[in-house]
């Protein structure tokens, strides 16, 4: 009875080793989808960092579009007006009236706003960040006595949440975010400092004009020094050189008389002049001189001479002689004005790389004598 009671729990005991051998086989070929302990914490953690970076990263953007903007302002902020040119500098007073730009900060908004649709179109590289559908109303604000641009969008980014597997891998999306990336960022850029000058300049225009005041450069400079302005001198080295023919130009394409020579030329320089379909271009640079008609395309070398024919077109000779065209009265003037608040980033040739420097404003101004 013994013998035969120890033969059947050995039998039960063979079975239940193989049966379990089978279990081990075939968990083996099954994979489980329950999502490993933390799976779900880490992955919203995961989502709301990259959701929380968003604003940051539209901030910084939108910091980098402001900075081209103000560039495009302040390499000559009077140039947004409407006013006539002067040897391309922007005339604001002529044939008594006086030409400011009025709606500085829109222009800011508006440059701004087509330099944010160039940046809609290009894909960002190191942000899975998309701005194509995204619009925004821009607003400007001064707060403690600084501006800042303000952008509010209703469009949203979608933050998918993706299960993370072994090894850093992205699983199946279990979810989703939204966030909508508005900002409010420094301009850097004074509004108030364009206004005031405007205002000083009008007062100057006045207090300088007439025979009392012969030497309207100083009477504009003492004015705008007492305003709290200092003016600077416009140009240097090929700079100064290149303005100073075309005020000779200028003179001459509005002296009185034909056939004759116009004096006084700037001895440095070789300038070519072209005409073209809406006025000329001196070295190839686009300029609007008043009543510069060209005989034909130009060159004109140090110890040559611009001339008049009989049909008042412009040419080029070689001697200072015979009758000489009288020239008038000089009654524009140029200046440039450094800003005491405002800078902005350019590119410098010299030291190849982008630099912060001074805003100058430049502007012209014509008195009646």
């Amino acid at each position: 009875m013994k013998n035969k009671k120890a033969v059947i729990h050995w039998d039960i005991l063979l079975i239940a080793f193989l049966v379990s051998i089978g279990i081990i086989f075939f968990s083996g070929t099954l994979t489980s989808n329950v999502p490993k302990v933390g799976q779900y914490s880490i992955s919203m953690t995961q989502a709301f960092e990259k959701n929380s970076n968003i604003p940051l990263i539209a901030a910084t953007l939108m910091k980098q579009i402001s900075r081209n903007s103000i560039s495009n302002i302040s390499s000559d902020v009077f140039q947004l007006s409407n006013c006539k040119n002067y040897i391309n500098y922007k005339l604001l007073n002529s044939e008594n009236e006086i030409c400011f730009n009025k709606n500085l900060e829109g222009d800011f908004k508006a440059i701004f706003d087509k330099k944010y649709i160039e940046f809609q179109s290009k894909k960002l590289k190191d942000f899975d960040l998309d701005f194509s559908n995204t619009k925004y109303d821009f607003s400007i604000n001064k707060e403690n006595e600084k501006f800042f641009l303000n952008g509010k969008t209703e469009n949203r980014f979608e933050i998918p949440i993706n299960l993370i597997e072994d090894k850093g891998k992205t699983g199946k999306q279990i979810g989703k975010m939204f966030i909508k990336p508005s900002f409010n960022i420094p301009i850097g850029f004074n509004f108030d400092e364009y206004e005031n000058l405007a205002e000083s300049i009008k007062d100057t225009i006045n207090d300088c004009e007439g025979e009392d005041n012969p030497d309207k450069g100083k009477c504009v400079s003492d004015n705008l020094n007492k305003d709290g302005f200092e003016l600077q001198e416009c140009e240097t080295g090929e700079e100064k050189e290149f303005y100073g023919f075309l005020e000779y130009f200028d003179n001459c394409a509005n002296s009185i008389g034909i056939s004759c020579v116009c004096p006084n030329r700037p001895q440095e320089g070789t300038f070519s002049i072209n005409q073209v379909n809406d006025g000329i271009e001196i070295n190839g640079r686009k300029i609007e001189i008043e009543n510069a008609n060209l005989a034909r395309d130009l060159k004109i070398k140090p110890g040559q001479f611009l001339y008049k024919d009989a049909y008042g077109e412009i040419s080029v000779t070689n001697k200072e002689e015979g009758d000489i065209c009288t020239i008038r009265a000089k009654t524009k003037f140029r200046f440039c004005v450094k800003s005491n608040k405002n800078q902005y980033y350019a590119y410098d040739e010299d030291a190849q790389k982008i630099v912060f420097k001074d805003l100058v404003y430049k502007f012209a101004l014509q008195f009646s004598k």
